[in-house]
């Protein structure tokens, strides 16, 4: 359920959670909200530009090569 987290929730939750969880764990975490975020900004943008979606498509492979992780640090991996 933690991967269903809006985003506007994750800091505050990331920053009660910080405590009980690895630094590495909430750097990584962080990292990926931000690629999220970059993600969705790029894609919604009006009248986005060949330029702008080639950076998006960049953004959206990196988030499909660090979901693995993101998964096995919230427990939902099956590995």
């Amino acid at each position: 359920k933690a991967v269903l987290l809006p985003g506007k929730c994750l800091s505050a939750v990331l920053r009660r959670a910080a405590s009980d969880l690895p630094a590495e764990a909430v750097t990584q975490i962080e990292a990926f909200h931000t690629q999220v975020v970059d993600y969705l900004r790029s894609t919604s943008a009006k009248g986005a530009g060949a330029a702008l979606m080639e950076d998006a498509a960049v953004t959206q492979a990196q988030l499909l090569a660090s979901l693995p992780s993101i998964k096995k640090l919230v427990g939902v991996s099956k590995e």
